[in-house]
């Protein structure tokens, strides 16, 4: 929720138990197993990179080049190029990294210490006694303050 909020993207979940809100996900897999599926029958990839390559391959070569009814006839290719125009890109790797790292807030103990995941951190005297925002990844441990590491 706070990468997206940070990107700018609203999260929206369809209701429970509502199968046509999920209509063109549903025929997306239905697509998968009537014209996909009976090519794997044919010749059973021998490991996951196999399959995936060949997965990544339909996609481009057949899904994204063959026109689709909800589409009004056009490919998904020509639908994404006629919006490329919409899309804004990502100059900074580093927050993109940033922002999907774990956050919790803890309280900064008397000795300049707080715990995370059993583990002990010791930190800048200057947040004694204060509450802080700690964002990590298996990489590491970083305090934030006012969205600043």
């Amino acid at each position: 929720k706070y990468a997206f909020a940070e990107m700018g993207i609203t999260l929206i979940h369809t209701q429970p138990y509502d199968p046509q809100s999920k209509g063109k996900i549903e025929r997306f897999f239905r697509t998968v197993q009537t014209r996909f599926y009976p090519l794997l029958e044919l010749n059973t990839p021998k490991s996951l990179d196999e399959l995936n390559e060949r997965v990544w391959k339909w996609l481009e070569e057949e899904y994204h080049r063959n026109p689709h009814a909800s589409l009004d006839g056009k490919t998904p290719h020509e639908v994404f190029q006629s919006q490329v125009h919409l899309l804004s890109f990502i100059d900074d790797g580093d927050w993109l990294d940033a922002i999907f790292l774990k956050r919790e807030h803890r309280k900064v103990k008397a000795d300049g210490t707080i715990t995370l995941n059993k583990q002990l951190y010791e930190v800048p005297p200057r947040f004694i006694g204060q509450s802080i925002e700690l964002r990590y990844d298996e990489r590491g441990v970083y305090v934030y303050e006012d969205g600043k590491r």
